[in-house]
């Protein structure tokens, strides 16, 4: 069996648990970073294709 976040709890599980521990600050970072950088490309192309000619 496996699981994520590295759990402590995981240590009481027969057979034990295998873990894999998760950077859950820095992917909640690139994933807003990542959004931000979708807004303003989508915002800019939208400005630029609504002006006047």
């Amino acid at each position: 069996m496996s699981g994520f976040d590295d759990l402590s709890e995981s240590a009481w599980f027969r057979p034990r648990l295998t873990t894999v521990r998760q950077p859950i600050v820095t992917k909640g970072r690139m994933a807003a970073e990542f959004l931000i950088s979708a807004i303003r490309v989508r915002n800019s192309t939208r400005t630029r294709s609504s002006a006047p000619r």
